[in-house]
């Protein structure tokens, strides 16, 4: 076969191909506009939108179809000599796709009706392989397998087209790891799929083989969720995946081999204004089989332990913030915690990562060492010493026995308006006695401030008070050296 393929296509395959594309463009054979292309960002995925009214008059056989049947109908079986590009002895030809996206875009077939349920032969696939290469162009290939998968016809095909990747956007797949003989999990996607890089000299032979063992895999995936045999093939000249799939789409959008690797192909801009509300990511995961969740809780303890002391000492995202406490407000998108802003009362930042919360075994092992390793700051307007220090003791009460008795580190920033009448020991006496408290005092709280001075205590040792600024003198405070005691009403 690949003997047949090199005789059968002129070396000049790919101009040959462009002008007759615009030819038959020209004389309305071939549906095709330039789309227009855009790069969106969907959260921490990329996507290509490729908006081509052409989708709206490409026909899509349904699911009962006559032509999806062994009857000697539809598009394949007798095309316009015109359409077609090359043939391959007496099993397929390679004809050019009516209804185009891009230019130009092929496709290969088999000449007898085959389903375009079956699996591809090492012969479908030598073929494909071969005319992937014969472009100068990079060229991407895929396979619709089963209704499932997206495919809009039922006679076995094979579509190649040019490459979309490259530059700004990047499908997916390519961003594997090399080391990996089979990657079976590209970082965040939803759904399983199974990749394998393809090594520079590889023959036609040995991607066969290498599509045999994804295609077991995603079989036995299928198999597990009762979901039939459906999926999709995407193959450039570096890699090959396969995806399971369960679902062609919803009303929405229906989605092919290409789109769930990142090209996006719409009708419209009404139908590209409806996709980008959605997560899409998200949406495409529910075409597919869904990965399982990690297995957090098989993990050792020691080890376990350790992600927890490193969640909290890391700092966190917006979306991992938690404080139990009334919420009013919280500051812009992107900020390094939400600060909830108590009503009449100061701000207060605690920030606890939503996997602490996840269930009740993870809870009780993990709130422990979240509150040894964080550090909590609340700031303190001018006002009564007893409404400021109330959401503090709040808070306090809020976290509970665990929370207190394991906090280490809370930073209170108070006006020197305001700290002649706190009571340091109404918040000392709820920590345990290693933790420590750093009590600054500075001249805007809520805005730019200036700190004046600061004090660093252990409860256990409340009355050694190391002074740091001189200047608290200046605000009528005394003046403490090391080991110095502050009358017992503090």
């Amino acid at each position: 076969m690949a003997d047949l393929i090199h005789n059968s296509l002129p070396p000049e395959l790919e101009s040959i191909v462009l002008d007759r594309f615009d030819q038959l463009v020209a004389k309305g054979e071939i549906k095709y506009e330039p789309p227009r292309i855009d790069i969106v960002d969907h959260g921490r995925f990329q996507f290509q939108y490729t908006t081509a009214p052409v989708l709206n008059i490409k026909p899509i056989q349904t699911s009962n179809d006559p032509s999806r049947s062994k009857m000697p109908i539809g598009p394949f079986v007798d095309p316009p000599e015109e359409m077609i590009v090359a043939r391959l002895g007496d099993s397929y030809k390679i004809i050019m796709n009516k209804f185009c996206i891009y230019r130009p875009m092929l496709i290969l077939h088999t000449t007898l009706y085959e389903s375009q349920t079956n699996d591809l032969n090492e012969a479908d696939l030598t073929a494909g392989w071969g005319l992937l290469h014969a472009f100068k162009t990079p060229q991407i290939l895929i396979y619709n397998c089963g209704i499932r998968s997206g495919c809009s016809q039922g006679h076995k095909h094979l579509q190649v087209f040019p490459r979309q990747d490259g530059g700004d956007f990047q499908m997916w797949p390519s961003k594997a790891p090399r080391d990996e003989d089979i990657a079976l999990k590209v970082e965040a996607i939803p759904f399983k799929h199974f990749l394998v890089r393809i090594q520079r000299q590889a023959t036609a032979h040995e991607v066969f083989l290498i599509y045999d063992k994804l295609l077991w895999l995603t079989k036995k995936a299928l198999q597990s969720v009762d979901g039939g045999t459906d999926y999709n093939l995407v193959m450039v000249s570096e890699w090959i995946i396969l995806i399971p799939r369960t679902s062609r789409g919803n009303r929405m959008f229906m989605s092919n081999a290409a789109n769930m690797v990142g090209l996006i192909w719409v009708k419209s801009d009404f139908q590209r204004k409806q996709l980008l509300e959605l997560d899409l990511m998200g949406l495409l995961g529910t075409f597919g089989v869904p990965v399982p969740p990690f297995p957090f809780l098989s993990l050792p303890p020691k080890i376990r332990n350790q992600i927890y002391k490193h969640m909290a000492a890391a700092p966190l995202s917006t979306a991992d913030m938690y404080l139990a406490e009334t919420l009013c407000a919280k500051e812009p998108a992107g900020s390094r915690f939400w600060t909830y802003r108590l009503k009449g009362s100061p701000q207060l930042m605690a920030c606890i990562p939503a996997i602490f919360f996840v269930n009740k075994q993870i809870r009780d092992e993990s709130l422990a060492i979240y509150y040894q390793n964080r550090k909590f700051c609340c700031s303190f307007p001018v006002g009564d010493s007893i409404d400021v220090l109330r959401p503090i003791h709040r808070w306090l009460d809020r976290i509970g026995e665990l929370g207190r008795s394991n906090s280490r580190r809370l930073e209170l920033r108070i006006h020197p308006q305001t700290i002649h009448e706190i009571k340091m020991n109404d918040v000392h006496s709820q920590l345990s006695e290693d933790a420590t408290v750093i009590w600054e005092v500075n001249d805007d709280v809520l805005g730019k401030r200036t700190s004046l001075y600061k004090f660093q205590i252990r409860s256990k040792n409340l009355w050694r008070i190391q002074k740091q600024y001189a200047e608290a003198s200046n605000y009528g405070m005394p003046i403490c050296e090391t080991g110095s005691n502050w009358s017992s009403d503090i």
